[in-house]
């Protein structure tokens, strides 16, 4: 009887069984793994899985979308598929976070941990850079998500966390308000104008390490992830690989051919 005490943090259900207590089995059994994620335009579709279903094969003509190559951004990868009851149970971990369930959520998987290594010995990356968090935000959510994500990806890769980027971004509703990324329709996202900037002790290009690994917590269209490789080309980055927590497909036809 003990157990109906306890809920699930994610959908409130009673936990009959505390393998993975905060989350019941059922909402810890929605948490998609992402595949390996198009390096062109983040597309968990456009690659083919080889045989052995642990490397994939690159495929220029593969991308089902090359005109959103930017070239900003070397590679794309995500823990997560944001799809149905996962992407409840991500959006609640933003809000109560802890120890416990942060070891749920923050687990590496082998293709994942293969990809860090690939980063780091073929492509040299120096550092894991996190989007930065406006405070009230952070102070909404009892600190940034993203900063322990990048936490997460600092202690697996073994790179240093570096603050490089913060951000002077105003975003306003049509009254007035601050107006969150979340809170904007697909072609708003595009519009916002989100500018980034280096923070003074790396303004120099010669504190900026070459390669990095970018890190948000979510992916839907891209456009923040995209507006910092901006700012930390413009320093004198020469190469950025992203990762996300979770990563939303396009809802859409018409969002996927736009984005």
């Amino acid at each position: 009887m003990l157990s109906f005490l306890f809920q699930c943090v994610s959908c409130q259900d009673a936990l009959r069984h505390f393998e993975f207590f905060p989350i019941c089995s059922d909402c810890y059994q929605s948490l998609m793994i992402c595949p390996v994620l198009c390096p062109s335009c983040a597309s968990p579709i456009c690659l083919v899985q080889s045989q052995n279903q642990i490397r994939v094969q690159v495929d220029a003509q593969s991308c089902l979308r090359p005109w959103s190559n930017s070239s900003l951004i070397k590679s794309y990868s995500a823990r997560y598929l944001l799809i149905g009851r996962c992407y409840d149970t991500l959006k609640k971990w933003k809000i109560h976070r802890g120890p416990v369930f942060d070891h749920q959520i923050l687990k590496s998987t082998a293709e994942l941990s293969r990809h860090w290594t690939d980063l780091k010995d073929i492509h040299q990356a120096q550092a894991v850079v996190p989007i930065p968090q406006g405070f009230s935000r952070s102070w909404q959510l009892g600190g940034s998500p993203t900063q322990k994500i990048a936490e997460w990806v600092s202690r697996e890769t073994q790179l240093p966390l570096l603050p490089i980027l913060t951000t002077t971004a105003k975003r306003t509703g049509s009254e007035g308000l601050r107006k969150r990324q979340a809170e904007m329709s697909f072609a708003e996202r595009f519009t916002n104008p989100i500018r980034f900037r280096i923070n003074y002790p790396f303004l120099t290009s010669k504190n900026l390490p070459r390669c990095l690994i970018l890190v948000d917590d979510f992916f839907t269209t891209g456009h923040t992830l995209r507006q910092a490789a901006i700012a930390l080309k413009t320093y004198g980055v020469q190469e950025i690989h992203t990762f996300c927590l979770g990563l939303r497909p396009a809802r859409t036809q018409r969002a996927a051919r736009t984005s």
